[in-house]
């Protein structure tokens, strides 16, 4: 049966359904308007994602902050520096670093924006994969590090105070009521994110994630998964130790860093189980290798999983620090060697 268009290509992708070709996830993130700009809209109109440009990540060419250097203050009241330009910097003020500060603190309005959001899908191409954000929050423990303060949220964390639980439970509401409002729209899929992996391991204990965030991530994953659509869920560092409990609450594919946890460790354990939106090693060979390392590095991503009949999506990010002729030979490699059939 042939490919009707992109959106249908990661539908297979997704569900193992025997997809054409490897879909094109490959986004930039934003950079100011000049030349750099231009020649990157010139490469991804050569080279098209297969998904539309409605999610976070996808949108882009979009300049301004938080991807501009210097201060902010976001809606949530976090005080954000950015040292570098095109890459989100850090919190360095907390809303609520005590937490009798939480009984007076104002959440923000989790349906801010959702307007914008169902109009960018009225006016994105249907023959691509709609794929949106999570929602208010912009990830349960991204948030709450950012509200409490690091090294607070790890100690409540390693201590499983009650107030942790109480701020799960209320962003985790929040996100309900943008996730409600989000799944009624023309999407096919949510994209969650949360960075819970160092270069070894999780930030935390496994048992503490369980109980801490496990049933959180499974209430919004539910509404999702009632509604039709598949989950994406982004997470950055060695995360092996919750792969399994994120299939096992609803995943459909997972945004990971597959040169770090290996792509045979990835396929002998979870090839055919899960989806995987495959980084390329935005770490090491996309931002400083050759042309020729980042051709071979995307030919050994799909050569590791394409015999799982889908189930794979390159999904490379270029970054500010990404040459030009390194994400042009991303997506060469994966039109010379990302056919399935």
């Amino acid at each position: 049966m042939a490919i009707v268009n992109s959106r249908e290509r990661v539908m297979r992708a997704v569900e193992f359904a025997e997809p054409d070709r490897v879909p094109n996830g490959c986004y930039c993130l934003p950079v100011p308007p000049g030349p750099r700009a231009d020649a990157l809209r010139r490469l991804l109109d050569r080279h098209p994602p297969d998904f539309a440009e409605i999610h976070g990540m996808a949108r882009a060419l979009e300049w301004g902050p938080p991807w501009q250097r210097g201060y902010y203050v976001d809606e949530w009241g976090c005080l954000w520096r950015n040292l570098q330009d095109g890459v989100i910097g850090q919190p360095v003020a907390h809303p609520l670093a005590k937490w009798e500060d939480l009984e007076i603190y104002q959440f923000p309005d989790p349906l801010k924006g959702i307007d914008q959001i169902e109009d960018a899908i009225s006016k994105a191409t249907h023959e691509r994969y709609m794929l949106s954000g999570e929602g208010a929050c912009g990830g349960v423990w991204h948030r709450l590090h950012a509200l409490r303060g690091f090294e607070n949220a790890m100690i409540d964390i390693a201590q499983e105070r009650s107030e942790i639980f109480t701020l799960i439970k209320r962003l985790v509401d929040l996100n309900l009521k943008h996730l409600k409002r989000l799944v009624e729209l023309d999407i096919d899929g949510v994209m969650f994110g949360d960075d819970w992996g160092t270069q070894q391991g999780l930030m935390v204990k496994p048992q503490h994630w369980r109980r801490c965030f496990r049933p959180a991530y499974k209430r919004m994953f539910d509404l999702v998964r009632r509604s039709g659509k598949h989950i994406f869920f982004h997470s950055d560092g060695f995360v092996m130790d919750i792969l399994q409990d994120l299939i096992d609450i609803g995943v459909n594919a997972v945004n990971i860093q597959v040169s770090l946890i290996g792509i045979e460790n990835l396929r002998e354990r979870f090839g055919g189980k899960v989806c995987i939106a495959a980084d390329v090693d935005r770490q090491h060979t996309l931002p400083f290798g050759t042309a020729n390392e980042v051709t071979n590095l995307v030919r050994s991503i799909i050569q590791g999983f394409k015999s799982l009949n889908g189930g794979i999506i390159l999904y490379g990010e270029i970054g500010p620090d990404v040459p030009l002729k390194n994400a042009e030979s991303m997506l060469k490699a994966l039109e010379k060697y990302g056919n399935l059939v």
